[in-house]
């Protein structure tokens, strides 16, 4: 997080070939998170079947509000 936070707007908009295509850092850093994040669904899913029926929660129905279980205790997602 802290190289990410050096960069600025100027920094974010240059330009630079990664595997032979020419992109901007934004788009770059943007390509990287979103590919991890198929991958963490793919785990996921495979957590979920592999574990007995329920096992694998995230968050708890809490009277029609979903609570995160992922915080670590006294910790909230609320602003």
């Amino acid at each position: 997080m802290a190289v990410l936070a050096r960069l600025d707007a100027a920094a974010l908009a240059e330009s630079r070939v990664i595997q032979g295509r020419t992109t901007n850092v934004f788009s770059a850093i943007y390509h990287v998170v979103e590919h991890f994040s198929g991958h963490t669904g793919q785990l996921i899913l495979m957590a979920k079947a592999a574990a007995p029926a329920g096992a694998v929660k995230f968050y708890e129905d809490a009277g029609g509000l979903a609570r995160p279980l992922f915080l670590p205790a006294g910790m909230t997602d609320e602003p």
